[in-house]
C-alpha cells in the first residue's frame, strides 16, 4: 500500500534513528505514508527522520482492539510531508475519553510549529486531536517552545506536566477535578486565564490536614 512501516492491530512496538522517506502510492492505492498504525497502541517512535511522505504518520482508530493513543512520539524531525506530518481519524468521543494523539516535543519543520487549522504555523500540518505542544523551535531540537495554548482538559494536564512550559494561555472555559491537574515539583507556570474561566469541580477525598495549594 506505499507504506514504510505498517503496525496491524499490534502493540509494544519500538521505531528509533531511522529515515522514513519518500514512501510512494501503489497499486492505485492513494495511500503513501511514513509510518501507518491501525488499532495499535503502547508504540515509541523517537529519534526519527520522517519526510517526503504523503503523510508522515497516519493513525486510525479501531473499535476492536486498543488504539493509539499510548504511543509515544517524540525527538523526531516530521516535515517536507506533503498531505500532512501527522494525521489521525479520532473522534470527538475519542478526544473526550482522553484519548488525544500525543506528539509533543517533535521538530515540524519551521520554528512556528506545526500548521493547524490555519494558526499561522507553517510546519507540516496536523490533523485534529493530536497534541503537539510543547514543540521544538530549531532542527537541532535544543530549544522547546515555552508557551502553549490550551482550550480543553487534556491539553491542559498535558502542559501542566511539562516542565518546559512556563506560560499556559487559556483560550476556552475549562472546567477540572483538582486531583486530575498535576505540576511536577519544582515547576513554575503562569496561567493566564484571560476572558475565560478555569472551573475546578467536584471533591478530593483526603485524610488529615491537607493543603492542596491549588
Amino acid at each position: 500500500e506505499g507504506n514504510g512501516i505498517y503496525f496491524w492491530k499490534s502493540s509494544g512496538n519500538t521505531v528509533t534513528n531511522n529515515t522514513i522517506s519518500n514512501n510512494s502510492a501503489t497499486n492505485g492505492v492513494d495511500t503513501a505514508n511514513g509510518i501507518e498504525m491501525m488499532g495499535s497502541a503502547n508504540n515509541t517512535i523517537t529519534g526519527n527522520t520522517i519526510t517526503g511522505n504523503k503523510k508522515g504518520i497516519l493513525t486510525r482508530r479501531s473499535d476492536s482492539s486498543a488504539f493509539s493513543p499510548n504511543t509515544t512520539i517524540s525527538g523526531n524531525t516530521i516535515s517536507g510531508n506533503t498531505e500532512y506530518g501527522i494525521s489521525t481519524n479520532f473522534t470527538l468521543a475519542d478526544h473526550n475519553a482522553g484519548k488525544d494523539f500525543i506528539a509533543a516535543n517533535n521538530w515540524w519543520g519551521d520554528a512556528t510549529g506545526p500548521n493547524y487549522n490555519s494558526n499561522g504555523a507553517t510546519g507540516d500540518k496536523v490533523s485534529d486531536y493530536v497534541t503537539y505542544k510543547p514543540y521544538y523551535t530549531d532542527a537541532g531540537m535544543t530549544a522547546l517552545s515555552a508557551r502553549t495554548n490550551v482550550s480543553n482538559l487534556n491539553d491542559l494536564k498535558t502542559a501542566l506536566a511539562n516542565i518546559d512550559i512556563a506560560t499556559i494561555n487559556i483560550t476556552a472555559d475549562i472546567s477540572a477535578i483538582p486531583a486530575t491537574l498535576v505540576v511536577p515539583v519544582g515547576h513554575a507556570v503562569t496561567i493566564n486565564g484571560g476572558s475565560h474561566t478555569l472551573t475546578f469541580t467536584g471533591l478530593e477525598n483526603v485524610v488529615g490536614n491537607v493543603d492542596d495549594g491549588f
